[in-house]
């Protein structure tokens, strides 16, 4: 699941994003959870583009508890993350990512990890 590189927009914290997103796409999900987690806590609580970002943080953590073989803690972080895909709205980084194959992807984690966890 590799993501596109994001570029400026003032007022989310750009720097902490790229860094998730290189380390997302180097497999280093503790370190993209830690940077989205940085740039998600920057966004104010009725912002619409926040659940987009913790979806971000939910997805690199959950596929984290995967490669850590913790199967039930990588489909609650997965669901958690589809849901907030589906509640959120975030144009600077849905025109820069593809964030409806990404949605699609985990989906397709999620139900493999539920066949895994049974």
């Amino acid at each position: 699941m590799a993501m596109m590189s994001a570029q400026s927009e003032p007022d989310l914290d750009w720097p902490a994003i790229e860094a998730g997103v290189r380390q997302f796409n180097e497999g280093d999900y503790f370190a993209a959870h830690e940077s989205w987690e940085h740039a998600w806590m920057a966004i104010g609580a009725t912002d619409l583009r926040r659940p987009v970002i913790q979806a971000l943080v939910q997805i690199a953590a959950g596929l984290h508890k995967w490669t850590v073989g913790v199967a039930p803690g990588a489909v609650k972080s997965l669901s958690r993350a589809l849901d907030n895909l589906d509640r959120g709205s975030c144009p600077a980084l849905e025109s820069r990512f593809d964030l409806v194959d990404l949605r699609q992807q985990v989906l397709h984690l999620v139900r493999h990890a539920e066949s895994v966890e049974r």
